[in-house]
């Protein structure tokens, strides 16, 4: 025999209490737990049916409409601050170029080196040079 949609839970809560080792009281407090969620869910599904049921009322219709492109202003003032790019960002990039570059041309000059030792015939020179 099939069990109820209802029985099937209260066995899959169970069940799953079981696999986490929990006693007696402590299935009992996460039982309350839930059914204060679940509470506490079925309160707010409700308030935003009256809500619904007041649409037609002075306040809640204006507010209706104006939410909307407040809520797309904000979003656009929070996007223009979180890409803004300050004093110290900037700095920093232009250090990181600056290394970048560095690193290019002594990466250049490396292969220079290594292609006229290769012209001469001799092994490329290990380690750095002195100055």
């Amino acid at each position: 025999m099939p069990l109820s949609p209802r029985e099937a839970f209260k066995t899959g809560f169970l069940a799953r209490c079981a696999e986490l080792g929990l006693g007696h009281a402590q299935m009992l407090a996460a039982a309350k737990e839930a059914a204060d969620k679940v509470a506490g869910l079925f309160d707010a599904i409700s308030g935003l049916g009256k809500t619904v049921a007041n649409v037609g009322t002075g306040t809640v219709l204006p507010l209706a409409l104006a939410a909307p492109p407040i809520i797309g202003g904000l979003a656009g003032l929070g996007l223009a601050k979180a890409t803004d790019i300050g004093d110290e960002d900037v700095k920093a990039v232009k250090d990181q170029e600056v290394i970048d570059t560095y690193r290019t041309e002594a990466e250049k000059l490396r292969r220079q080196r290594l292609i006229r030792a290769a012209a001469r015939g001799q092994a490329p020179r290990r380690g750095r040079p002195v100055m």
